[in-house]
This record gives C-alpha cells, sequence and structure tokens, in this order.
C-alpha cells in the first residue's frame, strides 16, 4: 500500500486502503434553506456554508433556524458532503461536525464513519486526497451536479493508523489557528484604515476633518482633480503586435483593487516606447480602470518593480501636481470615488467611465504639509496591511504544499 511523501519520524507502518461502504453509515439532512435562518434558535449546517463558509471542521456556528419535527439533529462526529453544487469541484468538499446538537439541513450527505476511521482525517481525505477526484468523477448532471450517498460510499480512501491520523489532524489545525490569525490581524487593519479615512477627510460638507493631527487648523478647501492631477488615458496598442517581452503594458485586466496584476496569465509587452514616450508609466502614478463591473474599485498604483510600462487605452493615469501629495491623493480616491461613480456611470451593458467624469470628481484638500501627513499616515497603514497578507499568502501556499504530499 502506497504511503505520503510526507510523514511523522515516528510513523513508519503502511496506509491501510478502507472501503467506505464497509466502514460507515449514512444518511441525508433534512428541511432548512436560508429563507429560514433567524437571528436566535438552533444552530444549523446548511448546505452553502461548505462553500461559502468551507472549514473542515465545524464547531461553532452562526446560522440559526426555529426548530421542525424531524429535524436531523448532529450526535458529533459525522462527516458531511454538499449533494449538489454548480462544478464537480464544488462537491468535492467534506467537512466533520464536531459539535453535536447541529441541525444538519437538506441537501447534506451524512457519513457516520467508524471507530478506526477519524472524521476529521475522513473529511480532509474527501477534500484533499485521491478520494476529492473520485467523487468529482461520480458526479452528475450539467447546470447543477449532484453526488449520492451511494456514489460516497462506492470510494476506498488511504488510511494509516488513529494515532497518525490524529497526528495529522492536530497539525493542521495548528497550521489553520494561525491562518485564521493573520486572517483577523489582517481584517482589523482594514477596518482600522477604512475607519481613520472617514474620520481624516472632512464628511458630509463639512470643511474639517473629524480627526486631525497636531499643529494643523483651518479649513479644508473644495476643488476637483483636474485642478489638482493630470490625467492622461491609454494608447490604443494593436493587440496582434504584443510581445512576449520588452516593455509591460498595463491594461485594464491588470489593474485591480489596490494592485497591479503583473503575472504571467495577464502580462502583455511592447517593443518600444519609441514615439508613445506621453504613455510610459513612472513609480506611484495612479490608475483607475475605465470599463466593466469593478470601475470604481479596480485602482492601483505603480510600484518600481512594474516599471518600465506602458498605459494601455481604456486606463486613466493620474499624476498628481507639484503642490498636492500623490498618496493623499490615492487615499482619497480609496475613500469614496466608487460612491461617486454610481451616480456618474454609463449604464450600458457594460458599464464605463470618461475622462471628464474623473477630472470633475470632488475632492477636499489641507496644506501640503497636512497633505504629506495623512498620506504618510495611510502609506505606513497599508505596509502593515501587505506584510500580514503576504505572511497569509505564504502560509495558505505551504498548506496547500503539505495537504499535496501528507495525503494519499
Amino acid at each position: 500500500m502506497s504511503t505520503p511523501e510526507i510523514r511523522f519520524i515516528s510513523e513508519q507502518d503502511d496506509w491501510e486502503l478502507f472501503d467506505l461502504e464497509q466502514n460507515a453509515t449514512y444518511s441525508k439532512g433534512r428541511g432548512y434553506s436560508k429563507n429560514d435562518v433567524v437571528k436566535t434558535g438552533t444552530p444549523v449546517v446548511l448546505y452553502g456554508r461548505l462553500y461559502t463558509n468551507f472549514e473542515l471542521e465545524i464547531d461553532q456556528v452562526d446560522t440559526f433556524v426555529h426548530p421542525i419535527q424531524d429535524s436531523v439533529i448532529s450526535a458529533g462526529n459525522e462527516v458531511v458532503v454538499p449533494a449538489s453544487g454548480e462544478t464537480p469541484e464544488d462537491i468535492a468538499r467534506a467537512s466533520a461536525v464536531i459539535r453535536p446538537g447541529l441541525i444538519l439541513g437538506s441537501d447534506l450527505n451524512i457519513i457516520r464513519p467508524n471507530a478506526k476511521l477519524n472524521p476529521t482525517f475522513l473529511a480532509s481525505s474527501l477534500t484533499y486526497g485521491v478520494a476529492s477526484k473520485d467523487l468529482m468523477s461520480k458526479s452528475q448532471g450539467n447546470v447543477i451536479v449532484h453526488l449520492k450517498n451511494d456514489d460516497i460510499r462506492s470510494l476506498t480512501v488511504s488510511v494509516p493508523s488513529p494515532v497518525e491520523q490524529t497526528k495529522i489532524n492536530s497539525f493542521f489545525r495548528h497550521v489553520d489557528n494561525q491562518i485564521n490569525g493573520l486572517k483577523d490581524t489582517a481584517g482589523q487593519l482594514k477596518s482600522l484604515k477604512q475607519t481613520m479615512l472617514v474620520k481624516m477627510f472632512p464628511q458630509d460638507g463639512a470643511s474639517v476633518p473629524e480627526i486631525r493631527f497636531e499643529g494643523f487648523t483651518g479649513n479644508w478647501e473644495q476643488t476637483s482633480i483636474e485642478y489638482l492631477a493630470d490625467t492622461l488615458t491609454g494608447f490604443p496598442f494593436p493587440s496582434e503586435k504584443f510581445e512576449a517581452s520588452g516593455i509591460r503594458l498595463i491594461r485594464g485586466i491588470n489593474v485591480k483593487r489596490g494592485y497591479v496584476d503583473d503575472s504571467d496569465a495577464n502580462s502583455e509587452f511592447w517593443e518600444s516606447s519609441k514615439g508613445i514616450e506621453r504613455y510610459l508609466l513612472e513609480e506611484n502614478d495612479i490608475l483607475l480602470q475605465m470599463d466593466g463591473a469593478l470601475i470604481g474599485k479596480s485602482m492601483a498604483k505603480i510600484q518600481k518593480k512594474h516599471l518600465p510600462a506602458l498605459l494601455v487605452q481604456r486606463v486613466t493615469r493620474l499624476r498628481s501636481n507639484k503642490d498636492i501629495d500623490q498618496e493623499f491623493l490615492y487615499q482619497a480616491f480609496r475613500l469614496r470615488f466608487l460612491e461617486y461613480i454610481r451616480e456618474s456611470k454609463t449604464e450600458t451593458a457594460v458599464p464605463h467611465l470618461s475622462l471628464t467624469d474623473i477630472r470633475e470628481y470632488p475632492v477636499s484638500i489641507p496644506s501640503y504639509e497636512e497633505q504629506a501627513a495623512i498620506g504618510s499616515y495611510f502609506r505606513q497603514l497599508d505596509k502593515l496591511i501587505e506584510l500580514e497578507e503576504a505572511k497569509l499568502a505564504k502560509l495558505t501556499q505551504l498548506k496547500t504544499a503539505f495537504l499535496a504530499k501528507m495525503f494519499v
């Protein structure tokens, strides 16, 4: 019998092949949908949770219902698998229900493994092991795919000793706790940033913000972007002449929410900037996407690592005047540009902005010194957020690598 590539040093026994027909019993959840959810009541596991808030172990839930007769109640240590989804990948996942007393709603396949199979380990195997591919292959349907208990019970899974199962569970539980901690920290920093943006910029026609750095007084001046920055839309580069290397082209697809996507999959290049030098970008240039459903949300700053780069049509570049702090201007856009364009965007099949829309965006400004102080504060806050998100991405990648090498 095969064994995984990575194991605990003390565990050397072969893994066994378990027939799920012989090592578990099966049933179905009953009743309830998101329309039955109330603020207080009996906690319920709805099948949608396995998509919107997937957890390998379900212990606490934040959805409640008023119980009805013949509800299926968890005794603890069941494994639930969605019975339907939009794609085979959607339903090739499983969660162990650790806490007893939870209602298990409809469209859930319920597995009750015997003592040889740890529920969390079984859920991991069905989600990350070879059995996950087997689940996908057994799904049926076109628009909506379905999975029955008979499909699950026909599977076999590779299983180590109960001791090794517990060690693997504990290892990934520790990793998940670290990941959740990083998510919480990043979330708290983002919440702080949003709160401070509101408090450090004037609101609702006010001439001063609620919070100011010490030493700054006086009213802010109301103006618009056309007086604060040089604005430029990109050049219409013909796609048939894109190159595999050269000067990077910044297209709408590259401008994401707060960052420039320079991935290989979305990268195109131009041979030379000769004759089109005015479209060359500079570090800290602000970029706004002008088309699509995410206009107003998709904005970013050019970093040194992206250069040299050329601006492509349907992307606007903003470069602040010498008496306007570029970081301050960027944060002013992050604050309420989306709200502004909801009133000014063209209501067509593909929403888009004009350069005039952008130039008329109203902004309140203080003295340059106060702008610089505000810009510096948010620059440091953004760096902290980026640091936590980088840690999170690295740990998530590490977890994925371990999952691939610790299951068979």
